[in-house]
């Protein structure tokens, strides 16, 4: 069911006593009567477009956008609707919750300090649905439950806004691939690990996966095929290192060094080899000492890779690594030569595979990680990367690829869902105007691509100008802090949708006080004071006529600079002004000479 008005009382934060109009189709007016009881006007609106943001086989029934500058709540709002949508809301909030199922409305609410009254203007298709409670073993349910919907939320900020949370995010009834939320989720279930390193792996995870699917072929997104894998060796030096391993255990290690020296050391896979060994053994002695359970007699074979294998193959101090040496020295095989550097100095090596063994080999190292990590406090010694990537793209890539990740849990969920609410929280910080203009189409397309057999409803967040030029401004929510509260408020302009950025960009409602930057306003101020001011310092005409000249609107800059050049009687452009008499100079000799 589509969510088509929300009415809140007061969160004690920024809200009070407003409704907000998700839809275009109805207009909802609310005022309270002489009586106090709450009034609702439900008015349809005749410049309705139908399935606006939709095509023929498009599942998204609807875009809205809260807009308004950093502090006013358009995330705090959000959160308001996930609880509403989760039942998640305190029982003694007041609130009005208006849904469009089908061609039916059903109004909400959960009032209980006055009547609700409804003026529908010959509009009959409503129910009006109470929020009666009831107990159960002592715990208090709603009547109303919104059946087969899930909520996904997405912020890409790290501002850690929740933490430490008060419930758990594996307790939560949406799917929230938020940057916070991410960080404790994937890693949950093991203490000791680096959450922000298996973040950063779970991150890279995610975009592998979407990086072969069909989806990024149809949407053309610009997806590296390519991945660099840089290893680090961190060298084991017993000696220098004070080591704990037994005397059996350094016996085998020299062992292994030994027959690696006799190797070519330009030859990546050797090189590798060398790195997972000197690591392996450094963890090893973190952990002080396991028993290796493997005799030296068994590492007697004729090529290091046989010796390795089985010496992987009979460690049970960490798990999957013989699997991470396979899948590595299988996507060294496939590079065909695309070794792309070796930098003895930080003692790395990189190279490239496709996406695909980049995954597998991701896969396995995490699980490597996630062993030894039960047991000691690891360290990070592979890294993946994708060369020529813009900071915008990787913003796209992170958004489609965490969607994906939702899809996959509702796909795989026995919840029957049906219908999804899709947040997302000012998802084009970080874009450049360019990918800003082009946001909200690759959104819709991405969405329609996604959730083929769902039904989607967009609210996302924003304070820019360029993303608000493709939504009629009956789809927006214009919010602004009045005191403690924010209020909705109408903007200057007419209509939103396909208007002049610029234009946009002039209203009161984004930027006050001019369109240049403070620091630029003030520096002019001090120009004019400077002008205007009969005790001034003469010696800095000359850093005043530099300023002057830097000024790149034109009208303000001709206006100061006829004030100096009145108030001093020197041009503002000396160097233009001698090469000028100069050349008058010249003209008057020519004609002299005549």
């Amino acid at each position: 069911m589509e969510l088509i008005y929300f009415w809140y009382k007061n969160d004690n934060k920024t809200i009070k006593n407003s409704g907000f109009c998700f839809s275009q189709k109805y207009i909802f007016k609310n005022h309270f009567s002489k009586s106090n009881n709450f009034v609702l006007e439900i008015i349809e609106n005749n410049d309705y477009i139908d399935n606006f943001y939709t095509s023929e086989f498009s599942n998204i029934s609807n875009l809205a956008a809260i807009i308004g500058s950093n502090g006013v709540g358009k995330t705090n709002l959000l959160h308001l609707l996930i609880d509403l949508l989760t039942d998640n809301l305190p029982f003694k909030d007041s609130f009005i919750a208006i849904f469009q199922n089908e061609c039916k409305i059903e109004i909400c609410y959960n009032v209980k300090s006055f009547k609700l009254e409804i003026i529908d203007n010959g509009f009959k298709d409503y129910k009006i649905i109470p929020f009666k409670e009831y107990s159960i073993f002592g715990d208090k349910r709603r009547e109303f439950k919104l059946k087969h919907t899930k909520v996904i939320y997405y912020n890409p900020a790290f501002d850690l806004r929740d933490y430490p949370f008060q419930i758990s995010p594996s307790n939560r009834k949406h799917i929230d691939i938020s940057t916070n939320t991410l960080i404790e989720t994937d890693s949950a279930n093991y203490k000791n690990l680096d959450k922000l390193l298996f973040h950063k792996f779970s991150n890279i995870r995610r975009s592998l996966i979407l990086s072969y699917s069909t989806i990024t072929e149809l949407e053309n997104i610009n997806f590296p095929q390519i991945t660099q894998i840089v290893f680090y060796m961190n060298y084991f030096t017993p000696e220098k290192d004070a080591s704990t391993l037994s005397d059996e255990n350094l016996l085998i290690f020299d062992f292994i060094q030994t027959k690696i020296k006799k190797e070519n050391s330009q030859d990546l896979s050797v090189q590798f080899s060398e790195c997972l060994v000197h690591n392996f053994f450094h963890f090893l002695d973190e952990a002080n000492d396991f028993d290796l359970e493997i005799d030296i007699n068994e590492l007697e074979t004729n090529s290091l890779y046989s010796t390795l294998s089985i010496f992987f193959k009979k460690q049970k101090f960490v798990k999957d690594i013989d699997l991470l040496y396979d899948n590595v020295l299988k996507g060294i095989e496939l590079t065909k030569g695309k070794f792309i550097d070796s930098d003895r100095q930080n003692n790395s090596f990189t190279f490239e595979t496709d996406n695909l063994i980049a995954l597998e080999i991701l896969t396995t190292y995490e699980s490597f990680i996630k062993s030894a990590s039960r047991i000691i406090t690891t360290t990070d010694f592979i890294h993946f990367n994708w060369r020529n990537i813009s900071t915008g793209e990787k913003c796209i890539i992170d958004l489609f690829s965490r969607l994906n990740y939702a899809h996959k849990i509702i796909k795989e969920s026995t919840e029957n869902i049906s219908f999804v609410y899709l947040f997302i929280d000012e998802g084009d910080i970080g874009l450049h105007p360019q990918w800003q203009k082009s946001y909200i189409n690759k959104l819709l397309k991405f969405i329609d691509l996604l959730f083929i057999g769902y039904s989607v409803q967009i609210i996302i967040t924003s304070h820019s100008p360029l993303i608000i030029s493709d939504i009629p401004k009956s789809n927006l929510i214009f919010l602004k802090r009045i005191g403690e509260f924010c209020e909705l408020v109408d903007i200057d302009k007419e209509e939103t949708f396909a208007s002049n950025i610029h234009s946009l960009f002039t209203d009161s409602f984004f930027i006050e006080n001019g369109l240049i930057g403070d620091f630029a306003k003030n520096k002019i101020n001090q120009v004019i004071k400077y002008i205007k001011n009969d005790s001034r310092d003469v010696d800095n005409i000359n850093e005043i006529r530099k300023i002057i000249k830097i000024i790149g609107e034109p009208v303000l800059k001709n206006k100061i600079s006829q004030m100096f050049e009145y108030t001093f009687n020197l041009p503002i452009d000396i160097d233009y002004e001698i090469i000028s008499l100069e050349e008058r100079l010249s003209q008057l000799k020519i004609i002299n000479k005549k």
